[in-house]
C-alpha cells in the first residue's frame, strides 16, 4: 500500500513538471496541490469542478488510452480509436452547464449511479449527442471514455 502511494505521489510529481509550464518550486506548492485533490472524490459535481480547472489533476484522472467511440449513421460502421496521452491535446471543460451560441445550442446532463457516471451533452435542433464516462476505481473517480453520436 505505502509503496503505491509512493508510486502515486512521484507520477503527480512527474505530471505537474512535464505538464506545466511554470512547475512548483517548493514541498509546501506540491503539498498544497496534492491537498486540494483530497476530497473530491466525495462528491462527482466537486470532482468535475476540479478536473475542468485544472489540467494536471485532469490527466491524472483520465485512463490513457481511453477510447473514443463515434457511431455510424445508418449503415456506416462506427468508429473507434484508442487516444494516447500524446495525443490529447484538447483539455475537457465541463463547467458550463448549457450553451446558446449563434450556430450551436446544446445542454449538459449529469446522471451518476453509484460508483459510475456519465456527463450527456445534448444538442437543441442540431444533432449534438456525446456521452462522457467517468468510473470510481479504487476511491478514484477516472475519465475512462467518450461516446460521439452525434448526427
Amino acid at each position: 500500500m505505502m509503496k503505491n502511494l509512493s508510486f502515486t505521489l512521484i507520477a503527480l510529481i512527474f505530471l505537474l513538471y512535464s505538464c506545466n509550464s511554470n512547475p512548483p518550486k517548493d514541498n509546501k506548492t506540491i503539498s498544497k496541490i496534492l491537498q486540494s485533490s483530497d476530497n473530491v472524490d466525495d462528491n462527482f459535481e466537486l470532482f468535475i469542478k476540479h478536473f475542468s480547472e485544472d489540467s494536471v489533476f485532469q490527466i491524472s484522472r483520465i485512463t490513457f488510452p481511453f477510447k473514443q467511440t463515434i457511431t455510424g449513421i445508418e449503415d456506416e460502421k462506427d468508429s473507434i480509436r484508442l487516444i494516447n496521452m500524446s495525443e490529447f491535446f484538447e483539455k475537457f471543460d465541463f463547467r458550463t452547464k448549457e450553451y446558446n451560441g449563434q450556430y450551436d445550442k446544446w445542454k449538459q446532463f449529469v446522471k451518476i449511479d453509484g460508483e459510475k457516471a456519465v456527463i450527456q451533452i445534448r444538442g437543441i435542433d442540431n444533432g449534438i449527442f456525446v456521452d462522457y464516462y467517468f468510473e470510481k476505481k479504487n476511491g478514484r473517480w477516472t475519465f475512462l471514455e467518450v461516446i460521439d453520436s452525434s448526427t
